[in-house]
């Protein structure tokens, strides 16, 4: 319940920022926020703000399965799963944690409209 209200927060402070897209939740299903994953084209660059300011990131799969060499049997060529493969390079994964202060969650916020500005 935590992590959720947490990602709700994110959510409610990210909404309005054009260069980002954040996790969708569907109707009558409950997300339990394991990770809170946005995705952006300047993932790489907002990554590197982002630790400039000590706020640590993650890219969770950044080589997607179908490319990852324990697959090469199945002989999946790039570019065979492009919406996988565009993922793949957008998505960054934001702080998100037990214990985690809604303060934190707004200075991340914060640092990422900056970027953004």
């Amino acid at each position: 319940e935590e992590r959720i209200q947490l990602a709700h927060h994110y959510s409610l402070l990210l909404k309005d920022v054009a260069d980002i897209i954040i996790p969708q939740e569907i109707k009558n299903s409950k997300h339990v926020y394991h990770l809170y994953v946005i995705q952006t084209a300047k993932r790489n660059q907002l990554k590197e703000s982002l630790k400039k300011h000590a706020i640590e990131t993650g890219i969770h799969y950044p080589v997607p399965a179908h490319l990852q060499k324990a697959y090469d049997f199945l002989q999946i060529k790039k570019g065979s799963l492009p919406v996988t493969e565009t993922l793949s390079d957008k998505v960054l994964s934001l702080p998100l944690y037990n214990g985690m202060k809604k303060e934190e969650v707004e200075y991340v916020c914060e640092v990422i409209k900056k970027f953004y500005l």
